[in-house]
Order: structure tokens, then sequence, then C-alpha cells
């Protein structure tokens, strides 16, 4: 396949994608645009915090992904320009400095709403269950030939950053204009992501057998996300609604 045809095809499906990141994107909006008590807050930001920590979006250890890059630069060090490119070093190195600071940003807001300190170990049993199966089919897909798995996963990690996105419209209140705040410090990041995965797709994926199933881990991916995501807000939207959104019956929203 072509260099132009793959860029084809990677627009077509950025585009298809698009519908789900608006769905993410109404939940977040469905929920932060009316007050909520603290209890609410609280239930998802367990969830994200535990995401931040032990997600399943980006390659890692089964640690969790923080352990994992942790791993992965140390490993870079070692093998420094014999095993490992200083280049690839160097993005392990910022992608652990991101996703620390996403997990330090939630969890700082978490622990002002409890008044407790995050228990990293606790919070593993606030992984709601559309989380653990989100998890399973991303694990199931790992083994895709060329690694196009891993890219489905890593190009649909963040959901195009639509729930921080409307986070960071959050007013109304103090916690309203925490929430905005943390959001903010994490939305551009899980943009770059997505943009990585996507240049991955466009290397890795060889022929048009190759993009049919790509559409179909992305949109297997996709419609899990939205219901993790309904899940984790305490499902503002319904069944009948997360459905039409996956037939495209929404206005689609840019990844950035």
């Amino acid at each position: 396949m072509d260099e132009r045809e793959s860029k084809k095809q990677l627009e077509d499906i950025s585009q298809y994608a698009a519908r789900f990141w608006a769905g993410e994107a109404e939940i977040a909006r469905t929920f932060f645009s009316k007050q909520h008590t603290s209890e609410e807050h609280i239930r998802w930001l367990r969830l994200q915090c535990y995401k931040e920590l032990y997600g399943s979006g980006l390659p890692a250890s089964g640690k969790g992904i923080i352990r994992g890059l942790v791993d992965d630069v140390v490993d870079g060090y070692d093998g420094l320009e014999s095993a490992v490119d200083r280049h690839t070093l160097m993005r392990n190195s910022e992608l652990l400095f991101e996703e620390i600071k996403h997990y330090v940003a939630f969890a700082d807001l978490l622990e002002e709403l409890t008044n407790d300190m995050p228990d990293p170990e606790e919070l593993k049993q606030y992984q709601y269950i559309e989380d653990k199966k989100l998890a399973e089919i991303r694990a199931n897909l790992r083994n895709e030939a060329r690694g196009l798995g891993v890219l489905a996963a890593y190009f649909t990690e963040g959901g195009a950053a639509a729930i921080f996105r409307e986070g960071m419209n959050a007013k109304g209140d103090a916690i309203s204009e925490r929430i905005a705040y943390a959001c903010g410090q994490v939305y551009e990041d899980e943009v770059d992501h997505q943009d990585s995965g996507a240049h991955g797709l466009e290397s890795a994926a060889e022929s048009l057998e190759d993009w049919i199933r790509v559409r179909e881990m992305v949109t297997e991916i996709c419609m899990q996300r939205l219901r993790m995501r309904n899940e984790q807000f305490g499902f503002p939207l319904t069944a009948e609604r997360i459905e039409e959104i996956a037939q495209g019956k929404i206005d689609p929203v840019p990844a950035s």
C-alpha cells in the first residue's frame, strides 16, 4: 500500500472514531453540567486514579502503566546505544513524566475530597466492571500481527482526551474549579498519545485487509470505552443512547 493510500485510510479511521470521541464528551458534559456531591466526584476520581496507575491503554507491565514505564526507562538506560536507541529512552522518559503528572493531578483532588491520602493498592478495588472488560479486550488484541492491536489500543487511549476537554469547562463551585485545573494538566498529553498511535498505525498497516481489521479493533475498544466512561460517571446516558452514538447519530468531535 502506497503512502497516499495509507494516509487516506488513517484519515478515514480517524473520522470514523470521532463519533466515539464525541460520545465520551457527551457523557462527561452531561455529568459536569450538573452540581454533584463530593461522594459523586470521589466515585469517578477513584477509577481515574486507578487508570492513571494501572490502566491498560499504553503498553506496560502487569504492574501498571507507571511501573512498566519505570522498567522501560531503566532498561533503556542500561542498554543505551546498544539495545535501546537514545530517542526511545527519551520518549519513554517523557511518557513516564506525563503519566506521573496525570496521577498526581487527580490524586491531589481525591485526597482533598476524602481528607485521606490515596492508597495505590486500595485503588485496585475501584476498577469497575466495564473497565475490567476494556482491559480484557485490549489484552486479547495485543497479539495481532505487526503490533496492530497494540497500536489500535494506543490510538484509542484517552478517547481523544474528550472527558478532559469537557472537564476543563467544569465550573460553578470550588470543586469544579479544581476539576477543571486537573483536567487541564492532562488534556494536551492525551491528545499527543493518540497522535503517536495514529502515526504508528499508518506505518504498520500494510494492506486494505489490515485497515479493515484496525477498524474492527477500534470499534470494539471504543464501544467498551463508552460503556466504561458511562459507568465511571454514574450512567448519565442510557444504553439506547450509547447504541445511537455507535451508529453515528451524533455530531463527531475532532481529536484536538
